[in-house]
């Protein structure tokens, strides 16, 4: 067995400041992984990004598909343990704070933060090691018996698996299935779970303790897809949810910018604007990368 994916990359960003300093460290998730087939320039996120930071800055990165506030502080507290406290660029995602996500047995990463949080972590990166077993049965059979609450209806997260594991054998029409998975993913009604909130603040305050320059992007949502599919409904209550976690994070860290890229993103930007994912194409991952290196710019003259 594989050792841990979350615990390797605290290893990797070990070895990468024991080689020299780094001047910005990237956390993200998973629209940092993906490009489209179609796509031109083939160049990830973090890619496009380094490679547009003025004066030759170096960066590191570390992302991973459902990154989150809790996972980043580990990596954050690692950095600074071992003398490297760089410009952090900073992905805010609303999904992950929503109840089917939070408690997801795998996106929740509660096995990989034990074992990271077991670590010292001012430690030698060949101490950064951990086999973990991935989730079992009984795991999904708790997750499964969630209530997840949508602008199309309420059900619970195994019905929403179930219906969307075969659409066709469960008698949905395509057009069915893409408002079903747009609601699962992208437009439920409640509120982001307080603890996720409270993750998001920790993380701020502890970057501000630190007197580390932030630079913040939301996850991009394609709003207007997901509106023009379920209708403007669902707009309210995907706005509500980036305020909330922009307005967490700065009850940690205090003013900071945060480019609105959440809802700020055209369809046209998006790999597949239905499929439900964060996942930009070239277009979106330009957009998204200008306004973070003007960020990035303002931050280092002010």
């Amino acid at each position: 067995m594989r050792d841990n994916p979350e615990v390797r990359q605290a290893r990797l960003l070990v070895e990468r400041l024991d080689r020299g300093p780094i001047d910005v460290l990237h956390l993200g998730a998973s629209e940092s992984l993906f490009t489209a087939d179609y796509d031109v320039d083939k160049r990830t996120l973090p890619q496009m990004i380094e490679a547009d930071l003025p004066d030759g800055l170096r960066m590191h990165s570390v992302v991973g598909a459902g990154y989150h506030p809790a996972l980043y502080k580990q990596y954050v507290d690692i950095a600074a343990a071992h003398g490297s406290r760089p410009l952090v660029i900073l992905g805010l995602c609303i999904r992950l704070g929503e109840p089917a996500w939070k408690y997801h047995p795998e996106y929740s990463y509660l096995r990989p933060l034990t074992a990271l949080r077991g670590i010292d972590v001012a430690a030698p990166a060949k101490k950064f090691k951990a086999v973990i077993p991935p989730a079992g049965a009984a795991d999904f059979a708790k997750h499964d018996q969630l209530i997840h609450e949508t602008v199309i209806g309420t059900k619970t997260v195994a019905e929403f698996r179930r219906l969307l594991k075969d659409p066709v054998g469960n008698g949905l029409s395509r057009d069915e299935a893409i408002r079903l998975l747009l609601a699962y993913h992208l437009a439920a009604t409640t509120d982001l779970e307080p603890e996720y909130l409270a993750d998001a603040t920790a993380l701020g305050a502890r970057l501000r303790e630190l007197d580390v320059p932030v630079v913040c992007y939301q996850m991009p949502i394609p709003i207007h897809q997901v509106c023009d599919v379920l209708g403007e409904e669902a707009r309210p209550h995907i706005l509500r949810r980036l305020k909330a976690l922009d307005d967490a994070f700065r009850a940690g860290y205090g003013e900071v910018e945060i480019a609105q890229t959440g809802s700020g993103l055209e369809t046209e930007d998006f790999i597949d604007p239905n499929d439900g994912s964060e996942h930009v194409n070239e277009k979106g991952r330009r957009k998204i990368t200008e306004q973070v290196i003007a960020a990035v710019g303002r931050r280092r003259e002010g």
